[in-house]
């Protein structure tokens, strides 16, 4: 799928979550979850779609993963317009602005501090940059987002066949769950494992945190699902095995470089590589 241009939370909103930026919309002005036209993935209809029970039954039966964590931002969603309009907004409000047609879009998936730092942003600023960041974000980007199509057919089939799902994402848990819940995808996941406020996990922290809120499944039947090398470098700092997939913000050749066990093109593909049909390296 070619890139697009253009569980619950017990912990009360962090102090950047509190004030709304001047003009922002509220939780309930955000629009329903845009998801954009299933047309692309029409391959992938006859087992998302078509035979979600024989899928599931297939997965019960065969799979060799009984245990999934995914990533979030450019994997169940393509996040591009709401990430890149937060950064604009940080690093302008730190004096730091770029041009607007500026390609951005490299800062999707590793953690914020990093690519504000990458971006220009002195240490005496990143704070405030951070939390100019987080307040744009929670109050518009988040609702920017589009799902994966047939994603959510997926992640049912997954859940109907009994496979754990847990969420391991570079974002704060607040944001994670917003997300999840936001597109209605919360439901199916067991435990949402993110970062913390201030941004100092790394992804094999993510992953380790989230297999610790699982019990510590086996690792060997244990897949990590994301779209940048921080997912495949953290699965294998945790010893599970490390999906890569194709339709995320990755350049090219670099989920291979990063030593990616599959990587798949589609999510018909990850589907199959899930319920132990195919192998794709």
């Amino acid at each position: 799928m070619g890139r697009r241009r253009r569980s619950t939370c017990r912990r009360p909103y962090a102090r950047w979550a509190r004030e709304p930026l001047p003009g922002a919309i509220t939780l309930v002005d955000v629009p329903k979850p845009v998801i954009v036209d299933v047309a692309p993935l029409a391959a992938a209809r006859p087992v998302l779609s078509g035979d979600l029970a024989g899928a599931a039954q297939a997965a019960a039966a065969i799979g060799p993963f009984d245990t999934v964590l995914f990533d979030l931002d450019g994997t169940l969603t393509d996040p591009e317009v709401g990430i890149t309009s937060s950064y604009r907004y940080a690093l302008a409000a730190v004096g730091h602005p770029t041009h607007p047609d500026t390609d951005i879009s490299w800062v999707i998936g590793p953690p914020l501090a990093e690519n504000l730092t990458l971006l220009g942003v002195p240490d005496a600023d990143l704070t405030v940059a951070m939390d100019a960041y987080r307040r744009r974000h929670l109050d518009v980007g988040l609702y920017e987002a589009e799902l994966v199509p047939g994603i959510i057919e997926l992640l049912r089939a997954l859940d109907s066949a009994g496979v754990r799902l847990g969420l391991a994402t570079a974002k704060p848990v607040l944001e994670g769950t917003l997300t999840l819940e936001h597109f209605g995808l919360a439901d199916y996941f067991t435990v949402i494992g993110g970062n913390t406020d201030d941004g100092t996990r790394s992804k094999a922290d993510v992953v380790a945190e989230a297999l610790r809120l699982l019990g510590g499944p086996e690792p060997a039947r244990v897949a990590m699902v994301g779209d940048r090398r921080h997912d495949i470098e953290g699965a294998a700092q945790n010893g599970v095995t490390s999906v890569g997939v194709a339709w995320g913000f990755a350049v090219d050749g670099e989920l291979l470089a990063a030593g990616a066990d599959h990587v798949v093109e589609s999510v018909a593909e990850l589907a199959s590589l899930l319920w132990g049909t195919t192998a794709r390296h």
